[in-house]
């Protein structure tokens, strides 16, 4: 899926996505979840790395610990982020 269709989908859901650096993360009020995802490289525009997290959960590199789960598409990340 392109980013820009990821980005409508979220969106028509009601989700506010932001860029941060490379990376897009939606969230929405009152859900308590985070969605997630990259771009699949400088010249693809399609989506890649997409997670589900917790908002008040983050990852945590010293102890090796990740937040959240890895999907395979935003409908999926839908899914899980109720």
């Amino acid at each position: 899926m392109t980013i820009t269709n990821a980005i409508k989908k979220l969106e028509k859901s009601g989700w506010i996505i932001a860029r941060v650096n490379s990376q897009y993360v939606a969230s929405k009020l009152g859900n308590g979840h985070v969605i997630s995802f990259l771009s699949s490289g400088p010249e693809t525009l399609e989506v890649a790395c997409l997670r589900v997290r917790r908002t008040n959960d983050f990852d945590e590199i010293q102890t090796d610990y990740h937040a959240g789960v890895y999907v395979d598409s935003v409908a999926q990340a839908l899914q899980r982020a109720v």
